[in-house]
């Protein structure tokens, strides 16, 4: 049997703003993109606090980041990053973080989250410091054991804003 998709956009009450949403007919659980954002949120708020314990069950076993700097990094990297970010005074903190889920793509046991993201920090790489960094990223998320946990991460940086002084 043949399975087709529907495209549709999640009603604004359930999100900050529309969502386009592709969905596999044999799905019904759309509202899975609502938890997911909701757990997202959660782990973008944990990040950017450098709460990295509890971060952690955010986190398949086998969580893969291909993030802004070029690099793939597993789920102990990327938890090790998160945890200097509270350590460290030469590690980033993000002073502003702006996530907006554009798209998103639900099959079976797995949501998929596509967007954008403003980000301003400071510390980390002093050629971004203070400068809102404009990225686009895809978010993998899948449920294990009742739990939605995010299995992968890919983020670019698009551009960067320069002040005029």
């Amino acid at each position: 049997m043949k399975a087709t998709h529907r495209e549709i956009i999640m009603p604004e009450e359930r999100t900050t703003a529309p969502v386009r949403v592709s969905v596999l007919d044999t799905v019904q659980r759309v509202g899975s993109v609502a938890d997911v954002m909701q757990r997202e949120k959660e782990l973008n708020d944990l990040t950017s606090r450098g709460d990295a314990r509890s971060a952690e069950s955010f986190y398949t076993v086998d969580f893969m980041l291909n993030g802004p700097g070029n690099r793939f990094l597993n789920r102990a990297e990327t938890l090790a990053g998160i945890g200097r970010t509270a350590s460290s005074p030469h590690a980033f903190r993000y002073t502003s973080y702006e996530h907006t889920v554009e798209a998103a793509c639900v099959r079976d046991d797995l949501v998929v989250l596509m967007g954008s993201e403003i980000t301003v920090s400071e510390g980390g790489r002093p050629e971004y410091d203070g400068k809102p960094i404009m990225r686009r990223f895809t978010d993998v998320w899948r449920k294990e054991g009742g739990e939605w946990k995010k299995l992968a991460r890919q983020s670019t940086i698009t551009g960067v804003a320069h002040t005029l002084d």
